[in-house]
């Protein structure tokens, strides 16, 4: 039986810019000709900030050389905090769902202190009963060490977890864990994959 239902954010409650490109473009910023790859030096920074071992000043500071100086710090900033777009339409009344029944709801997301109390502006954030993040735990997806921070919290079994996650190495280190995991799609609204998950999994009736 399912007793928590855990979602992701980004890709599954709540829309967002998903390349640096369309982030540049949302500030007005001229995107350079030549692009921006997405380097190893880079990926690490943004684990370390997302782990919460960086502030977002420090994160900008230390991405400019290693962006070879195409934005300033400040443009950085303004960049990351477009990455949010809003919440997905009807997910706040399938949090609610869950919460009407007999599994209560959870979030656990890969995000960052910056983001955080914009998220929790959200209505569907709002209405979850716990939320865990990579940089309040210091542990990011898909290392087995978060999930096992989430059962410990929750005091449960893996089996009576439901995760959904937007990104397929997520949902599989959920499942080797033991939890019943599904991957949301972008091809489809998210709020009408979540429903019929619900229903199979028998967390919501109709």
């Amino acid at each position: 039986m399912i007793k928590w239902v855990i979602f992701d954010l980004g890709g599954v409650l709540v829309d967002i810019r998903r390349d640096w490109k369309s982030c540049v473009e949302a500030n007005g910023f001229p995107y350079p000709e030549e692009g921006i790859e997405q380097t190893l030096e880079i990926t690490k920074l943004y684990e370390r900030y997302q782990r919460g071992e960086l502030s977002l000043e420090q994160l900008s500071e230390q991405l400019v050389p290693a962006m070879n100086g195409v934005f300033t710090p400040g443009q950085i900033q303004a960049i990351h905090r477009a990455i949010l777009i809003g919440q997905f339409p009807g997910v706040t009344e399938v949090v609610e769902r869950v919460n009407q029944g007999q599994a209560k709801s959870a979030i656990l997301s890969n995000t960052c202190g910056a983001h955080w109390p914009i998220l929790q502006s959200y209505s569907a954030v709002a209405q979850v009963n716990q939320s865990f993040t990579s940089f309040q735990l210091g542990l990011v997806k898909p290392d087995p060490q978060i999930y096992r921070a989430v059962e410990e919290a929750l005091k449960i079994a893996p089996s009576s977890i439901l995760f959904f996650d937007d990104s397929p190495l997520n949902v599989a280190a959920a499942r080797d864990q033991g939890w019943s995991a599904e991957l949301v799609s972008q091809e489809f609204p998210p709020a009408t994959q979540l429903r019929e998950y619900l229903k199979v999994y028998q967390v919501i009736r109709d």
